[in-house]
């Protein structure tokens, strides 16, 4: 697989260059970790990367193909995205939301399947969801939520995998699990 590839990514925002000349290259299995000061750009840049911003120059290639021309469920197949903040204000389950990650591999109005299934009963295993996952997630801590947000991009199988500061919320037992697990 040839991952995630962005070359030479410039973003502006009137005269404030938020990106500038950043070039990086993601692979399947790869861990790599954007450490910065809070207003570095870090958000700005996995942002740019999933498509949800557009550079003023540069190239981002997923798959050796530019990533504006992936559909948008063949994309979500490949790249799942976990923003810094997840705010959900609908009566959903957290279960519910966690199905919302197998969208991408099935077409609209169709049933889940069995793969459907245990892709999300394992993800809510890995962030050890279990136990909340039929409640609604305005019940949830904002711990609880960010576990349910963090599977429901597992459930995605997505070969890459972007998280937004995936510990925020998080007790120190969870957060210490999902890096390991990481």
């Amino acid at each position: 697989m040839n991952g995630l590839v962005a070359s030479d990514l410039h973003l502006r925002v009137g005269e404030r260059a938020l990106l500038d000349g950043v070039s990086l290259s993601l692979r399947p299995g790869e861990l790599v970790l954007l450490a910065g000061r809070n207003g570095a750009g870090k958000t700005t840049l996995l942002r740019t990367l999933v498509g949800a911003l557009a550079p003023h120059r540069g190239r981002i290639e997923l798959e050796g193909r530019p990533l504006g021309e992936w559909p948008g469920r063949a994309r979500a197949r490949q790249l799942a995205f976990v923003p810094q903040g997840v705010d959900t204000p609908f009566e959903f389950t957290g279960r519910e939301l966690v199905t919302m990650g197998r969208h991408p591999h099935r077409g609209r109005g169709e049933a889940l399947r069995p793969d459907d299934v245990a892709a999300i009963d394992r993800a809510l295993a890995m962030v050890d969801a279990g136990a909340f996952a039929d409640r609604r997630v305005t019940t949830l801590s904002g711990g609880e939520q960010r576990r349910i947000a963090v599977a429901r991009a597992l459930a995605t199988e997505a070969p890459l995998l972007l998280l937004d500061e995936p510990t925020n919320n998080l007790d120190l037992e969870h957060a210490l699990q999902l890096v390991a697990m990481l």
